[in-house]
């Protein structure tokens, strides 16, 4: 088995169908080996410390949630969010993704051709790197699904979001009753709980619930953010590609304005060229009277006869 360092795939005729195509990413196993270990100090641990008579309400509520969080990571992460154009034109041709030579093209889509796809797709398609291929309604690629989020899965990806938030919220209430009522109210507890019965095993196992809990409290943060920045998409019409790019673009106008301006500044401080200044002093004469201009011979006749008088002066 494989694991991707990260989301960029070396070789550029590589489509990954969907969220379970080999090589699988290091988040994705990351999200399954931590979904079922919260899941079994959530049943071996915690509930088990419960009070008997709290033992069914518990194990059923965090059952249900579990099945229906690791339901929807199965059908999300398996659903292949292809552009239809794209998915027909590689099923029917069966080739390779095509190998993108930016000497001949700026962009991969260019009036609605992807060039790696090699087909016309739709306006709202964009070409997934990681995926290597148009995905319909694109929002995101997310390495948590080594999948990407597009019209097809976006909604069971939303539902994702809300039902574990959810359980983490369930799991968070759980860890915190029975991590303060071990140390201050433990006849609230099982008293026949089969950690306590180990030797430091009391120790050990509230380190263990007291590391689940802040990593419960930084996933529930974490998702109660990025559901919340998907609502404010959804009001705005807006996917996560389109809010980033434009974000981009609203970036390099600034630069470009700030670049503007600096330049305007600096051209406004420039000293005087010296040329300048003797075409100033030669205007004034250099010694602070005006020399006459064209205007002024016509203006007054006497002048021509005043300058050959002082030429002839200076001659002599």
């Amino acid at each position: 088995m494989s694991i991707l360092a990260n989301n960029k795939i070396s070789d550029g005729q590589f489509v990954r169908d969907n969220g379970w195509t080999r090589p699988w990413n290091k988040y994705q196993i990351a999200t399954w080996i931590t979904l079922f270990v919260f899941a079994l100090i959530a049943w071996g641990v915690e509930i088990i410390s419960l009070h008997p008579n709290a033992w069914a309400a518990a194990y059923t509520v965090t059952g249900v949630l579990f099945v229906v969080v690791t339901i929807l990571l199965i059908v999300t992460t398996g659903i292949d969010p292809s552009d239809d154009n794209s998915l027909e034109h590689r099923k029917r041709t069966k080739k390779a993704a095509a190998i993108f030579d930016r000497s001949k093209h700026k962009h991969v889509i260019e009036s609605g051709f992807c060039h790696i796809c090699e087909c016309i797709v739709l306006e709202s398609s964009k070409h997934c790197q990681p995926c290597n291929k148009c995905v319909k309604g694109f929002d995101h690629h997310c390495m948590w699904l080594n999948n990407c989020i597009g019209t097809k899965n976006y909604g069971l990806f939303l539902a994702l979001l809300a039902v574990a938030l959810m359980g983490c919220i369930a799991m968070l209430g759980i860890g915190l009753f029975v991590f303060f009522n071990a140390f201050f109210n433990n006849y609230l507890l099982n008293p026949d709980i089969w950690w306590w019965q180990l030797s430091g095993g009391f120790v050990a196992f509230e380190i263990i619930i007291g590391i689940k809990i802040i990593l419960l409290v930084v996933a529930a943060a974490l998702i109660c953010q990025l559901g919340v920045f998907h609502m404010m998409l959804i009001h705005r019409k807006q996917t996560t590609y389109m809010h980033f790019k434009k974000q981009e673009e609203k970036r390099e106008l600034q630069k470009k304005l700030a670049s503007e301006t600096e330049r305007s500044l600096n051209f406004d401080d420039m000293p005087v060229p010296a040329c300048s200044e003797r075409q100033s002093e030669h205007a004034t004469g250099g010694g602070g009277e005006r020399v006459s201009s064209p205007a002024d011979l016509k203006e007054d006749p006497n002048t021509f006869s005043n300058i050959n008088h002082s030429y002839a002066v200076d001659v002599a």
